[in-house]
């Protein structure tokens, strides 16, 4: 999806409609983009918005953190128990690269455009082997 930011103070309409600026829907436009989500941001006063492809990753993210709190498991959330402790650093990995694309626009777009990777791994004291994530 095209990346930008800005400041636009819109109103929403009687069916609850909000507008986007001209210069965004430009910018759809031309990355043929038909739809997006938007939603009140977790961290700023403002809504955000995104494609397919991060919905997706999120709704991964949640089932990830459904299957990690299994009633199935014994001794739920403590260190003692370690698939929850190799779950949780799995889960940490993946939020950590989706904050460097949240936080780095720049990286974010060289992703986009295929010219870098954002990987995430997790490197094992005791056997030394390093799980790509």
């Amino acid at each position: 999806m095209a990346r930008f930011t800005g400041t636009f103070e819109g109103k929403v309409d009687d069916k609850g409609r909000a507008s986007l600026p001209a210069d965004f829907r430009d910018v759809l436009k031309k990355q043929d983009e038909v739809s997006f989500y938007v939603f009140p941001s977790p961290n700023l006063d403002c809504l955000e918005a995104c494609d397919d492809k991060f919905m997706q990753r999120v709704e991964e993210s949640i089932e990830e953190q459904a299957d990690m709190f299994s009633e199935e498991e014994d001794g739920l959330t403590t260190s003692e128990n370690s698939t929850f402790v190799a779950r949780t650093v799995k889960y940490n990995v993946i939020l950590t690269m989706d904050r460097i694309r949240e936080k780095s626009p720049i990286l974010a777009e060289m992703e986009d455009k295929g010219e870098i990777q954002i990987v995430g791994a997790v490197y094992s004291l005791h056997s030394g082997k390093v799980e790509m994530v």
